[in-house]
């Protein structure tokens, strides 16, 4: 049982299912690199009760890959998504008393690290909050409004292409050392990315919008439960999406594409949030 394996940590078989689609690259990889200096940066705006930066995205298509067939999802109006996942300074701006904890010995509580040990509910009304005292609109993205800002306009299931050892730039994941200290029963990345845990956010390069650790570092909640294009509000319905990975995520996993699920009460050391704006 991959759960009891893992004491629960990877999270996408914390029901012991894999939901979404992973895919196992066995085709030459291409990679995509980067090149800043030729991307013009998307408008920016940094919300002043928060902190908290925004990125501005324009309207726009992607492809949706799965196991056998590509879909092309298109999102009809423009919208802000914060620049990095909420960290803990942020989010004690709204709960002063929250303790991200501590993970087999290492700190989790850092000012700039991403906030977790939340749940879906506190996410939800950490973006009320901001309702209320911005006078602006803000809530957790949809599934397909978190994967078009991940996918940043490329191609690839990575926005920096398809080499999974060229994670370490861009994303805190799994890796050799993090491997030996925890013992992880899964395949780790081929290149070392410097941090046990969580990092402080912005350490990783961007993707084309800006956007940091939108793969890796922390999984991040979105409002949908099974249509990636809405947000669902009924508690009835007690799941909802998960996305991006996070540092102990296995290389089939640290991609645009993949998902999970996880109880709106449901609480981890490695799921955050960040947040939209329209």
């Amino acid at each position: 049982n991959v759960s009891k394996a893992t004491n629960n940590v990877q999270v996408p078989w914390m029901e012991g299912v894999l939901l979404g689609d992973f895919y196992f690259e066995t085709r030459k990889p291409s990679i995509g690199k980067i090149n800043v200096s030729l991307i013009k940066s998307p408008p920016t705006w940094i919300e002043p009760i928060s902190g908290i930066p925004f990125v501005h995205l324009s309207n726009g298509c992607f492809i949706k890959n799965s196991s056998d067939e590509n879909k092309k999802v298109c999102l009809q109006r423009d919208y802000w998504v914060s620049k990095y996942e909420i960290t803990n300074d942020q989010y004690r701006r709204y709960k002063t008393s929250h303790n991200s904890g501590i993970f087999k010995g290492f700190d989790l509580n850092g000012s700039n690290q991403p906030v977790v040990n939340i749940s879906w509910l506190e996410a939800k009304k950490f973006t009320e909050w901001l309702n209320k005292n911005s006078k602006k609109r803000f809530r957790l993205p949809t599934e397909f409004e978190w994967e078009y800002a991940a996918r940043s306009n490329t191609e690839s299931l990575r926005y920096w292409g398809e080499e999974t050892n060229m994670a370490c730039q861009f994303a805190n994941v799994s890796d050799p050392i993090s491997q030996a200290k925890f013992v992880w029963h899964w395949g780790v990345h081929n290149c070392y990315d410097n941090h046990n845990v969580s990092a402080p956010v912005g350490e990783f390069k961007p993707n084309r919008f800006g956007l940091h650790d939108m793969i890796g570092n922390v999984w991040e909640y979105t409002c949908s439960a099974n249509n990636g294009h809405e947000c669902n509000y009924d508690l009835n319905q007690d799941k909802r999406i998960i996305k991006g990975g996070s540092w102990n995520s296995n290389i089939h996993i640290t991609h645009a594409n993949s998902k999970s699920k996880v109880s709106i009460d449901n609480k981890h050391v490695a799921i955050g949030f960040r947040v939209l704006m329209f």
